[in-house]
C-alpha cells in the first residue's frame, strides 16, 4: 500500500533462513495437473499478492533453468571428455610435427624422399583415417564399460552420447540419461523408498544390463572391422618395410602425424555438434495465464467454528471407540463369549483382604458367594455325574489366578461336606504350599513320583481348615513333563479317587507349557480362569482350540479378577445370579468392609 512509515516508528524484523522459508512456501503451494493436457494449475496462499506472483514467475523460470541444466549434464560431460583428448592430441600432434621437421636435418634427406613417402601416405590415408576412428570409439566404450560397472555411478547420467557414439548404444545412452532426469526429479520432493523411484531404479538396472550387453557386441564389432582394415594395408606395409630404413622411418612419423591430424579434426567436429547440442536446450516450460489475485481465503471463520465443533464431539467419541477398539484384554462375560464357544462358567470378583483363602465358614462375602455359585455350575457342567471327582484347573497365561481359584473351589467343596484334596500339579512355578502356608514345601509330588517318599507322606492338611488336605509340588524337578506322563501319577490319582470326594489339581498355563494336556487323561472336568484386563483376546482362541477338539475334558471358562466398580461382569446381571445388577443384592452378604 501507500502508508509509509512515520518518524518514530518502530519495525520488527525477522530473519530466517532460507531452507525454512522455502519449505513454508511449499507447504502453501498447491498443484493440480490436468489428466488430459500437460498444464498445471498452480496457486498459493499468501498475505502479499504481489509478492506471490513475483514467486510463480521465478520458479517457472527456475524449473526451466533446472530442467536445461540436468538435460545438458552428459553433454557437458562428453564436452569435457573431448576437450581432455583434444589437449593430449595436440600435445603428441606438436611433439610428432618436430620430430618431422627434426628427422629431415638430421638425415639431410632430399626433397624426393619426402614425396614418395607422400605417395605411401595417399594409400593408406583412408585406412588410417578408419583406424583412428576405430580406436577413439574402442576407447571411448571402454570408458563408458567402467563407469556403468562402478556402483558409484548407479545413478549418474552417462557420458559420451550421440554426438561421439551412434547405433544403438547412443540410443540406449539417451534412454538411460533420460530416466536419470526424470529420477532426479522424483528424488527432489521423495525418498528412496518411495513407488515411483523404486520402478526408476528396476528401469535403471534393466537399461544397465542392457548397455553393458550392447557394449561387449560393439567391441566385437570394432575390433573385428579394425583386423579387417589392418589386413587391407598389409601389403602396402610390405612395400613401406622394402624401402631404405631412412626413408621408412621417415614415413612412418609422417604417418603418425596424419593419424593425429585427423583424429584432430574429427574431435574438434565432434566438440562443435556437442556445444550446438547443448546451446539447442530449451525450456518445456512457461506461464499461460498471469497470476491472480482470488480474494480473501485464510482464515475462514466459518470453517474454524465448524472445525472446532466436529473436533469437541468427535475427540471423546473417538478417545472411547480408540480405548476399545486397540484394547486387546477382556474385561466381561460378553468378550469371551464372541471368541470362544466353551461355556462360561462364572467370574469371581476381586477381594478387599489380602487373605487367600476368601471362602471360610460362616462366610457370607460376595467373593465367597461367587465361589459358591462356581462350584455350583461346574457340578452342572459334569451333567449332575457324582463320579467326576478330579477338576483340573489352569489359565491361558501366569498371573491370571489358577491357585487362587484352586484354593477356594476346594474351600467351597470342603464345606459342602466333600472330602477334597488339592493337588500342586505346577511342577514349574509352585505357589500352592507358600499361598496356605506362607512356606515352599520341601517334599511333595515330586518325591513320591521318583519314589522317594510314600503317599501318605506327601500329604499335609490345610491350616485352620477341616475336611480339606493338600500335596504341593515339592523339589522343582528338571523334568516335570515326564513326570507326569510316569506311571506313577495315574497310580497317584486311583488311589486319592478312593479316598477323597473332590480332587482338585492346580497345573501350569495351557498356552506356555503341555503339562495341562499330559494331565487331561486323569481329569473329569476343567477349568480355564482368564483374568480381568490381563487376559489377552488372541489367547481365547487357543482356549476355543482346546475346547472344540476337546483336549481338556468338559471344559469351563471363569473370569477372575472382575472390579466391582467397572460396571462389567457381575454388576450388570449377567454374573453370579442374583437380578440384575450387584446394588440388588444388597442385605445377602456381609461384604467385607473397606475404609471410608
Amino acid at each position: 500500500n501507500d502508508a509509509r512509515l512515520q518518524p518514530g516508528t518502530s519495525m520488527y524484523i525477522q530473519i530466517e533462513r532460507p531452507e525454512k522459508t522455502a519449505r513454508a512456501y511449499a507447504q502453501r503451494l498447491d498443484l493440480t495437473v490436468d489428466d488430459n493436457s500437460n498444464v498445471v494449475d498452480m496457486s498459493i496462499d499468501d498475505a502479499l499478492p504481489e509478492r506471490s506472483v513475483d514467486l510463480m514467475n521465478t520458479m517457472v523460470k527456475a524449473y526451466n533453468r533446472n530442467v536445461i541444466e540436468e538435460k545438458n549434464t552428459a553433454g557437458r560431460q562428453t564436452l569435457a571428455f573431448i576437450d581432455e583428448r583434444l589437449r593430449f592430441i595436440t600435445e603428441e600432434l606438436y611433439d610428432v610435427e618436430k620430430e618431422v621437421e627434426g628427422f629431415r636435418k638430421d638425415k639431410r634427406l632430399p626433397v624426393d624422399v619426402a614425396e614418395r613417402a607422400s605417395n605411401f601416405l595417399e594409400q593408406i590415408e583412408s585406412a588410417d583415417a578408419q583406424l583412428m576412428e576405430l580406436q577413439l570409439k574402442l576407447d571411448i566404450i571402454n570408458q563408458m564399460e567402467q563407469f556403468v560397472s562402478a556402483d558409484s555411478n548407479q545413478y549418474k547420467a552417462l557420458p559420451l552420447a550421440s554426438q561421439v557414439l551412434e547405433g544403438t548404444l547412443s540410443g540406449l545412452v539417451g534412454q538411460y540419461n533420460e530416466l536419470i532426469f526424470k529420477r532426479d526429479q522424483l528424488m527432489e520432493a521423495a525418498t528412496s523408498r518411495n513407488p515411483g523411484v523404486a520402478t526408476f531404479n528396476e528401469q535403471l538396472s534393466y537399461l544397465r544390463n542392457t548397455i553393458l550387453q550392447s557394449i561387449a557386441t560393439m567391441k566385437r564389432e570394432l575390433l573385428q572391422r579394425k583386423a579387417q582394415i589392418e589386413e587391407r594395408i598389409q601389403p602396402i606395409e610390405r612395400q613401406i618395410r622394402a624401402i631404405p630404413t631412412n626413408e621408412r622411418q621417415l614415413l612412418q612419423i609422417m604417418r603418425q602425424q596424419q593419424i593425429k591430424e585427423q583424429l584432430f579434426l574429427y574431435l574438434l567436429q565432434k566438440r562443435e555438434e556437442t556445444a550446438i547440442s547443448i546451446a539447442a536446450q530449451t525450456a518445456n516450460a512457461r506461464l499461460l495465464d498471469a497470476p491472480v489475485r482470488t480474494g480473501v481465503v485464510s482464515p475462514d471463520r466459518q470453517r474454524i467454528y465448524l472445525m472446532f465443533i466436529l473436533l469437541g464431539l468427535g475427540l471423546p467419541a473417538g478417545a472411547i471407540f480408540l480405548r476399545f477398539y486397540f484394547d486387546d484384554k477382556i474385561y466381561s462375560k460378553q468378550d469371551i463369549q464372541r471368541i470362544t464357544s466353551a461355556p462360561f462358567i462364572g467370574m469371581i470378583s476381586t477381594s478387599s483382604t489380602e487373605d487367600r483363602i476368601v471362602v471360610k465358614r460362616g462366610s457370607r462375602s460376595a467373593v465367597a458367594e461367587m465361589f459358591r455359585m462356581l462350584r455350583t455350575n461346574l457340578n452342572y457342567l459334569s451333567g449332575g455325574q457324582t463320579e467326576d471327582k478330579v477338576t483340573l484347573v489352569t489359565s491361558s497365561i501366569s498371573g491370571e489366578g489358577k491357585s487362587f481359584i484352586t484354593i477356594n473351589l476346594g474351600m467351597s467343596e470342603a464345606l459342602a461336606g466333600k472330602k477334597t484334596i488339592l493337588l500342586g500339579f505346577d511342577l514349574r512355578k509352585p505357589r500352592l504350599a507358600h499361598y496356605l502356608t506362607g512356606q515352599n514345601a520341601t517334599f511333595g509330588l515330586t518325591s513320591y513320583l521318583v519314589g522317594q517318599m510314600e503317599l501318605q507322606d506327601i500329604i499335609q492338611p490345610v491350616p485352620g481348615q477341616d475336611n480339606i488336605d493338600f500335596i504341593d509340588c515339592g523339589p522343582i524337578p528338571p523334568n516335570p513333563a515326564e513326570l507326569i506322563m510316569a506311571p506313577k501319577a495315574k497310580e497317584l490319582f486311583k488311589k486319592l479317587r478312593e479316598t477323597y470326594d473332590s480332587i482338585i489339581v492346580d497345573t501350569a498355563p495351557l498356552v506356555l507349557v503341555t503339562d495341562a494336556l499330559l494331565l487331561a487323561d486323569m481329569a473329569d472336568r476343567s477349568i480355564i480362569v482368564t483374568h480381568f484386563g490381563k487376559t489377552n483376546k488372541q489367547l481365547l482362541s487357543v482356549i476355543d482350540e482346546a475346547y472344540q477338539q476337546q483336549k481338556l475334558p468338559k471344559l469351563g471358562i471363569v473370569l477372575n479378577g472382575v472390579h466391582k466398580k467397572r460396571g462389567y461382569g457381575y454388576g450388570y446381571g449377567y454374573g453370579y445370579g442374583y437380578g440384575y445388577g450387584y446394588s440388588y443384592g444388597s442385605g445377602y452378604y456381609d461384604d467385607d468392609k473397606k475404609k471410608a
